[in-house]
């Protein structure tokens, strides 16, 4: 009873140390959480984008494929082409909107969008969509981060759109998107018979479509641009691509952040260890072993780092599960705290910290031979 007495009062003498040390730990785990997260959900909002029976078709020679134009008048002669089942015509453009923000546009018609964007929403609210040329169905993303309001009317640099409803479609690029009627867009971005892509439906397997796509690309050989025919998938990456190298930004700082938190949680042991001097001679001198001294530093040291770095991610967890989503368009990624992290972070903090608390073990262990 009077060494757990004992062991107490060791420990609450170095709580300022400890306090330090816990504090120190916690903002930088939970920093490391968050960018991580970062990296998650700028993987996981293109992980759900391409379906593997469709092919789109977009100008090859064009670095951003939003700014691609494809006529229109070509669209009979692809539908006559073996194995094509459908055909949708796409326009998309990026919008400036209130504080420099960005929008997102996709245009497409309404009896094409269900068939070809597995998007959820409800049967009411794509009736509305449907039957108003001015209306539109936005992203739960910027949904929340604008505040919008189903029958909201947006004005903005001479686009207006009516918000008809609110679709899902978890942690991709569309919930970032507002769809509007294609006959509208082309009429505000002044693209009247042309589409920045046509999404083809087919019924061949994915490897089956090289002379497919062949025979598409040859309808355009006369066509002054050079037309290309891709898997949809394709085409996302190469609009991932436009956006740069933000998905290794990301990576380098999450690397640089774990890191950090490494070296965070070995320079914290060694700093409150040398509040524990005083306290290990003074152990020593009640007939504390050299080896349950050793431990006892060890314990306290590990504890304090593991605890307070599983606090800082279980508490980004609950605080962003609910709502991962930051930034206003598809350009900014959301913050996914998923299961995933939450494991990999509490083994970082569970290395980090026995580390870090077996880097003092001989210095304790010195400590205590000096005193005699």
């Amino acid at each position: 009873m009077d060494k757990m007495r004992l062991l107490l009062s060791f420990l609450w003498k170095n709580r300022k140390s400890a306090l330090f040390s816990f504090v120190g730990i916690f903002i930088l785990t939970a920093v490391f959480s968050i960018t991580l997260g970062a990296k998650v959900g700028y993987h996981k909002i293109y992980k759900s984008i391409g379906s593997k029976n469709i092919l789109a078709v977009y100008e090859g020679n064009i670095a951003c494929p939003y700014i691609s134009l494809v006529p229109e008048r070509y669209a009979p002669a692809i539908l006559n082409i073996p194995h094509v089942i459908d055909i949708a015509g796409e326009v998309r453009q990026r919008y400036s909107y209130e504080n420099d923000q960005n929008l997102t546009l996709l245009g497409i018609d309404p009896d094409k969008l269900l068939k070809f964007k597995d998007i959820e929403v409800s049967e009411a609210e794509f009736e509305s969509f449907k039957t108003n040329i001015n209306a539109a169905l936005v992203g739960r993303k910027i949904y929340n981060c604008f505040n919008w309001k189903i029958g909201q009317v947006i004005n903005t640099f001479g686009l207006t759109f009516k918000i008809a409803g609110v679709f899902d479609m978890p942690l991709s690029v569309y919930e970032s998107m507002v769809i509007l009627h294609k006959d509208y867009l082309q009429q505000i971005t002044a693209k009247r018979g042309y589409v920045t892509a046509f999404l083809i439906k087919t019924d061949l397997k994915e490897g089956d479509i090289k002379s497919l796509i062949q025979d598409i690309e040859a309808i355009f050989k006369d066509y002054p641009s050079r037309i290309v025919c891709r898997p949809e998938g394709e085409f996302w990456q190469a609009i991932k691509a436009s956006q740069g190298n933000l998905g290794d930004i990301i990576f380098c700082i999450v690397l640089s952040v774990g890191i950090l938190l490494v070296i965070l949680h070995i320079n914290n042991a060694l700093f409150t260890f040398r509040q524990k001097i005083e306290s290990i001679k003074m152990l020593k001198k009640l007939g504390f072993s050299r080896n349950s001294i050793a431990c006892l530093v060890f314990c306290e040291t590990a504890a304090v780092s593991i605890l307070s770095g599983i606090m800082a991610v279980i508490i980004c967890y609950f605080a962003l599960i609910k709502h991962p989503y930051v930034g206003s368009d598809m350009f900014h990624p959301p913050i996914f705290i998923n299961l995933q992290v939450v494991i990999v972070v509490v083994l970082v903090s569970l290395f980090s910290g026995l580390l870090a608390a077996l880097i003092t073990i001989p210095s304790a262990l010195k400590e205590y031979d000096r005193y005699i």
